[in-house]
């Protein structure tokens, strides 16, 4: 063979040129890219995240990729990682049978150093190939490495501890990242959401079960179409005769959700389609192509000072901004407060306008919960003296008695829910319990359904995507993900669905207090005569 020839050929003229692989019906064919492979082999950056249907190929192509460098590319690296043991020799068998048919086509023998189950070296190009199982080792510790596929990362056991592992090795040539969705809320949920959003380095690609050339039947095979059918081939331009398939595939299936997470036609099927979400995805998916509802904040910044606050704009800052204060607006401010730790939840206030139910505002970060107390007094004075409401919960009530302390003039009190007693028990902030959760979560159930809500905030909407009930029927944030904004803003909602028990004023405060140093807590009690703490 003439290197050189084969050294100037572009991959895919390579790859169609000397590598075969078995077709659906065991037969060994010459590999030829079909829809969904040509349309990332046209579209790849070097960075890539690819959300795929079952079964079309990408793998094959990434594959086929790599193994044109192993072949021609002097002192390339790459490596495959798989999900599971058997994935994993799939995998490297579909690239030594690669290699085997160029040396049928060519008759050029590539000289083997190492031939294992696991490696390859090309003995005259020093170019290696490594495809290994996540979690058996550390890929890449000790190596530059040129191309790296992460094959169905979306079921790895670890898939961040190796995503780092792997992609901090040198500076990779090509790095791609395919799997099949395997739910909300996890590590590919996250990556891939972030890339949509252009928020990371990789470049989205999803491919559809349309996008398969093979996914058709016969055109013998004739269906009556249903309304919602019709509905979707008009939606997708789809033909009868993958919408036949459809119906044929579809009925494989016991769980329909289940279908549409192993073939999808969006990516929100390919994600909501496990798991028990606590909010209507259907609402949710309107949401999210609303394009213009879900928009970047017009300011990112911190609030200084107190009297009166006054707004700095910063590129790393906590507060992000739809809306300015308007003064002949009113404003509700949920909060969900955290411990302040490194890798731990976050604290997150959202401002709501009360009569617009528009998500104006949005202050997120990690901090001590006096620190977020301070944080939230400056926010409420900022938006007009906003009521604020902060979760009492646990290292709540730190934020609680800041505010307190400061003498918010518009600080929520509410009732206990679930004592029907003539005498009224005042509480300062919103308390999460048994009681009160399933009716924050029906209200906000309702407000979605219904599309009152004004939402802004593309990270609120993903946090309510992976707001799911768990296998004992509670409401929490699916493994990997967090519900600091979705706790937030399901108080900001059943605080404006309430009519406030009591607002305290400063001016009212000072006027009633008997002396600078009288105790605030026996203040407080005398003024309302109820025990708040």
């Amino acid at each position: 063979m003439d290197e050189s020839n084969s050294r100037s050929l572009p991959y895919r003229g390579f790859i169609e040129k000397y590598f075969s692989i078995v077709d659906k019906n065991e037969k060994v064919v010459p590999f030829k890219l079909g829809n969904a492979q040509e349309l990332l082999y046209n579209a790849m950056t070097g960075r890539d995240l690819v959300l795929k249907a079952r079964q079309e190929g990408i793998s094959s192509l990434i594959l086929a990729l790599f193994a044109v460098d192993f072949i021609m590319m002097d002192n390339s690296r790459s490596v495959c990682i798989a999900h599971d043991r058997d994935s994993t020799v799939k995998l490297f068998e579909r690239v030594k049978f690669f290699i085997k048919s160029y040396e049928e086509v060519t008759g050029d023998k590539i000289p083997l150093r190492y031939n294992t189950k696991t490696d390859l070296v090309n003995e005259r190009t020093n170019s290696y190939f490594y495809v290994g199982t996540a979690g058996s080792q550390s890929f890449g510790r000790s190596a530059t490495l040129t191309n790296i596929h992460f094959s169905e990362i979306a079921f790895y056991p670890n898939p961040e501890e190796v995503y780092l592992s792997a992609s901090q090795a040198g500076t990779p040539r090509r790095i791609v990242i395919e799997s099949t969705a395997n739910g909300i809320g996890d590590f590919f949920y996250q990556m891939w959401n972030d890339s949509e959003e252009k928020k990371s380095i990789y470049q989205p690609h999803f491919f559809g079960w349309d996008k398969h050339e093979e996914y058709k039947a016969p055109d013998d095979v004739k269906i009556a179409l249903t309304t919602e059918e019709d509905n979707m081939m008009t939606r997708f331009q789809l033909s009868r005769a993958q919408m036949a398939w459809r119906r044929i595939k579809l009925a494989e299936f016991p769980d329909p959700m289940k279908f549409q997470q192993e073939y999808p036609l969006t990516p929100e099927e390919a994600f909501i389609s496990s798991g028990h979400p606590v909010f209507p995805v259907d609402t949710l998916v309107w949401y999210k192509t609303k394009k213009e509802l879900i928009i970047p904040p017009i300011h990112t910044g911190n609030l200084l000072g107190y009297k009166p606050p006054t707004f700095e704009e910063s590129k790393g800052g906590y507060l992000e901004i739809w809306k300015m204060p308007d003064p002949h607006r009113e404003y509700i401010i949920g909060g969900d407060t955290c411990e302040g730790v490194s890798g731990g939840d976050y604290a997150c206030a959202q401002v709501i306008d009360r009569k617009s139910l528009e998500q104006v505002a949005l202050w997120h970060g990690r901090v001590e919960p006096d620190i977020f107390g301070r944080e939230m007094y400056k926010l409420g004075l900022f938006y007009k003296d906003a009521m604020v409401a902060p979760e009492r919960n646990a290292s709540g009530l730190a934020t609680i008695l800041t505010l307190r302390d400061l003498y918010y003039p518009n600080l929520y009190i509410r009732e206990k829910l679930g004592d029907v007693k003539d005498k009224f028990h005042p509480e300062l902030g919103w308390k999460t319990d048994m009681k009160t959760k399933p009716v924050m979560i029906a209200s906000m159930q309702q407000i979605l359904r219904d599309k009152q809500l004004i939402l802004h905030d593309s990270a609120t909407l993903h946090e309510l995507f992976s707001y799911q009930y768990d296998e004992a029927g509670s409401a929490n944030a699916t493994k990997g993900s967090h519900d600091d904004r979705v706790i937030a803003l399901m108080i900001a909602v059943e605080v404006i669905n309430r009519t406030p028990i009591a607002t305290i004023s400063t001016n009212k405060l000072q006027e009633n207090r008997k002396s600078p140093e009288q105790d605030i807590n026996q203040f407080y009690t005398d003024q309302l005569s109820g025990d708040m703490f």
